[in-house]
């Protein structure tokens, strides 16, 4: 009985698999199952190059035809991070070797990524997705700057922590955009904008808020995400200073296919 019972498990397991990738969809449903590579690495400086020469590396993660990725360590308080502008990645150092985040699959959309480093040169590099929620927005990040002109460019002042992602959402208020690319993919990142005004005896202030676009922020998280700007004037309404904040909590999903 136990192994009639075997057999039909494994059975059942092949045919989900074969139907699975029959389906228009399966494509992307097995892209959970054959993420994993194996390979090795180098650390120059704060420079880390993983090599490997499996198709999962190139298919899941480095792109096709490329054996070989370098990625960052920048450290930001009392954290570490691999980063990568290239693949829109942030891992944070968990200790033990290991690096958990997540980056930009070109062609396709977020995903997650646990990169393992082991003490013999040898690593694991493992994608992964969640077709049901999409990617959830690792930790809470905020980003605080100011601005010398009200309709002048802003200037950063601060960060919670990871250094890529604040910087694609940074750019995207810089001049004023309000736009991240995505791979191929231009994407409305913050909309609707609100605005109050208050007074008082030395002035009036001007609050700007902004909340997350549903293009970017999925299953109905934007709604959590904003960037605010705060503007300040004298009694004859000359601009004084004006300062900004951005704000994307943990667990905002970000879509698995986005392209």
């Amino acid at each position: 009985m136990k192994k009639l019972k075997f057999i039909t498990v494994a059975t059942a397991i092949i045919a989900a698999a074969l139907f699975c990738t029959a389906c228009p969809d399966g494509s992307r449903i097995a892209e959970q199952f054959l993420t994993g590579s194996y390979g090795t690495y180098i650390w120059v400086g704060d420079n880390l190059t993983i090599t490997s020469s499996e198709s999962n590396f190139q298919r899941h993660f480095a792109g096709a035809g490329v054996h070989s990725v370098t990625l960052k360590k920048e450290s930001v308080s009392s954290s570490e991070y691999l980063t990568s502008g290239e693949y829109s990645l942030d891992a944070k150092n968990i200790d033990g070797g290991v690096w958990k985040g997540i980056f930009y699959l070109n062609g396709k959309g977020f995903r997650y990524i646990t990169i393992t480093l082991k003490s013999d040169g040898h690593c694991t590099v493992q994608p992964g997705l969640s077709v049901e929620e999409g990617i959830k927005f690792p930790e809470d990040l905020k980003i605080k700057g100011k601005f010398t002109q009200a309709n002048g460019p802003a200037e950063m002042i601060s960060s919670t922590g990871m250094p890529t992602y604040t910087a694609i959402f940074f750019n995207s208020i810089k001049l004023g955009s309000l736009k991240t690319t995505w791979g191929a993919e231009e994407v409305e990142t913050f909309t609707d904008c609100q605005t109050q005004e208050s007074t008082n005896t030395g002035g009036k202030i001007t609050t700007k808020t902004w909340k997350g676009s549903s293009q970017l922020f999925a299953n109905r998280t934007a709604a959590n995400v904003y960037y605010k700007k705060i503007y300040k004037y004298d009694t004859s309404n000359n601009f004084i200073s004006g300062e900004f904040e951005i704000f994307i909590p943990k667990d905002t999903v970000l879509p698995a296919i986005l392209e």
